[in-house]
C-alpha cells in the first residue's frame, strides 16, 4: 500500500520541438457536386455516406466496428446491409440502416456469419451466404451456401420471416473455403454467381424443397493459384436492363498444366440468356471490378473498370 510520494529529482534528457505528425488533405480540397445517387464508403471501421456533394457527408455509425465483409447499398440507395464484428464465437452479425433518415439507429437483423448479404431490388428480401469460424489464417471458412430471407422495413423496425435455403452447404469449386460472390439482378429475378473457376447464373424460383437451385454456368476458366491464404474470385454487375452482366475473367494461355500460375486477366461481358460471351478489354489485371453505370438520356450506358499498372503483376 503506497503511503507517500516524494520527487528526489528531475533532469532534462532532450528539449522538446515542434514535429509534423501528420499531412493530408483536409481542407484542400474543394468540394464536388454529385447531381445525383448517394455514395457509401467506409473508413476507420465506420460507415459514412454522401449525397448532393462531397462536402455533405456524415457518419452512419460510430461504433468502429465494422469489419466490411458486407457492405452493401440497396439500389435506391436507402438502405445500407454491413456487418459488424462480434466477441463471441460468430464471426460477425449483419446490421441495417437507413440512410435518409437523420440520426437513425441502426437495425440488427437475425443473422451471423455472414460472408455475404444484399437486399432485392424491391428491399423485400435479403440474399445471404454464410461461413464459419476455423484454427488459423484466415480464420474462416465459408458455407458457399444461399439463402432469401422475407424483409419488411417500416418505421416502428424490421421484421423477418423464416429463410428459403437456395444452396445449400457445398464444396462447388476449387479452393471454396473462401467463397462464392453473388449479385441480384435489377429486376428481381436472378441472381448471378461467381466461383474461383466459373461464372453463372442461378434462378430462385426453381427449387424444390430438397434440391439446390441448379447453376447455370457461362464461363468456366482456370482458378488462379495465388501460394497464399486468400483466394481470387471475381466480382459480378449487372446491366440496368438485367440482360447482361460484366465481370472479371481469368484467361491463362492454353496450356492446361500452367494454366493457374498464368497472370493474364480481362474483363467479359455475358448476356442473361447465352447469346453474347466476349471479351471487352484484355490485360487489366485481376483487380478490374467492372461496373454498370445508369442508363443516361438516350438510354446508353458505359462500363467503368480498373487496369493494373502492371497487368502480369497485378496481385
Amino acid at each position: 500500500k503506497e503511503t507517500s510520494r516524494r520527487e528526489s529529482a528531475r533532469q532534462i534528457v532532450a528539449q522538446p520541438k515542434d514535429e509534423v505528425l501528420a499531412l493530408g488533405t483536409q481542407g484542400s480540397l474543394l468540394p464536388m457536386a454529385l447531381s445525383t445517387g448517394t455514395i457509401v464508403y467506409l473508413a476507420n471501421g465506420n460507415a459514412w455516406v454522401m449525397r448532393h456533394s462531397s462536402g455533405d457527408k456524415r457518419a452512419l455509425t460510430t461504433t468502429g466496428d465494422l469489419d466490411g465483409r458486407v457492405f452493401a447499398l440497396s439500389p435506391d440507395g436507402r438502405y445500407l446491409l454491413f456487418t459488424r464484428a462480434t466477441d463471441d464465437n460468430a464471426l460477425n452479425s449483419l446490421w441495417l440502416i437507413d440512410t435518409v433518415v437523420l440520426g437513425e439507429t441502426p437495425r440488427a437483423l437475425p443473422m451471423n456469419d455472414v460472408l455475404f448479404a444484399q437486399l432485392s431490388p424491391d428491399a423485400r428480401s435479403i440474399a445471404y451466404s454464410t461461413g464459419e469460424r476455423t484454427i488459423g489464417a484466415p480464420g474462416w471458412k465459408a458455407r458457399n451456401d444461399l439463402s432469401i430471407m422475407p424483409i419488411t422495413i417500416s418505421d416502428s423496425g424490421v421484421m423477418t420471416g423464416p429463410p428459403k435455403v437456395i444452396w445449400k452447404t457445398s464444396i462447388p469449386a476449387p479452393y471454396s473455403w473462401w467463397g462464392t460472390n453473388f449479385a441480384w439482378s435489377p429486376d428481381g429475378k436472378i441472381i448471378a454467381y461467381a466461383l474461383s473457376n466459373e461464372i453463372g447464373l442461378i434462378d430462385p424460383g426453381n427449387i424444390s424443397s430438397a434440391d439446390n437451385a441448379p447453376r447455370r454456368p457461362l464461363k468456366r476458366f482456370a482458378p488462379f493459384r495465388t501460394n497464399a491464404d486468400w483466394v481470387w474470385v471475381p466480382q459480378v454487375a449487372w446491366s440496368p436492363d438485367s440482360r447482361f452482366i460484366v465481370s472479371t475473367v481469368h484467361a491463362p494461355l492454353g496450356n492446361p498444366s500452367v494454366a493457374t500460375d498464368d497472370p493474364s486477366f480481362e474483363v467479359w461481358a455475358f448476356a442473361r440468356d447465352g447469346s453474347v460471351a466476349a471479351a471487352l478489354a484484355k490485360q487489366t489485371g485481376m483487380w478490374a471490378f467492372p461496373a454498370w453505370s445508369p442508363p443516361d438520356a438516350r438510354g446508353e450506358s458505359r462500363i467503368a473498370f480498373g487496369v493494373a499498372v502492371a497487368p502480369s503483376n497485378s496481385e
